[in-house]
């Protein structure tokens, strides 16, 4: 995401995972106007100043048929199958092209462990 405008700082770039719904609070943010409760976007007003992180993790989804989770430098994927569900777990910092599939590396279990246990508590939360 691209952001220019008159109190945010030229020629730099962020590692922050940001979604486009973020804009919406950051627009108020500009303008003073208060972010309401019902708004679950974040602000990236604090980004422009120093290096904060707005948020822990970023959840993705697409209809019921991929979810994913960016973390720590990580991301995990699952794909919902008809057989069985399948994953995909890649080392961002390292791989930022996503061509190394880490998911069955035992190297890297532990950090899939971690990851699966988020992604899958955070769906339950979703599901109607």
């Amino acid at each position: 995401m691209i952001i220019s405008g008159p109190g945010v700082p030229g020629n730099q770039r962020r590692k922050e995972s940001v979604l486009i719904a973020d804009l919406y609070p950051t627009i108020l943010d500009f303008l003073d106007i208060e972010i309401p409760d019902t708004c679950h976007s974040k602000s990236l007003t604090g980004t422009f100043k120093e290096e904060t992180r707005i948020r822990e993790s970023l959840h993705l989804r697409y209809r019921n048929h991929i979810a994913g989770l960016k973390k720590d430098g990580f991301k995990l994927i699952k794909y919902f199958l008809e057989t069985e569900d399948r994953y995909s777990l890649f080392d961002l910092n390292e791989d930022p092209g996503e061509l190394r599939d880490l998911a069955d590396d035992s190297q890297f279990s532990d950090i899939r462990s971690i990851l699966q246990k988020e992604l899958e508590d955070n769906w339950k939360t979703l599901e109607l």
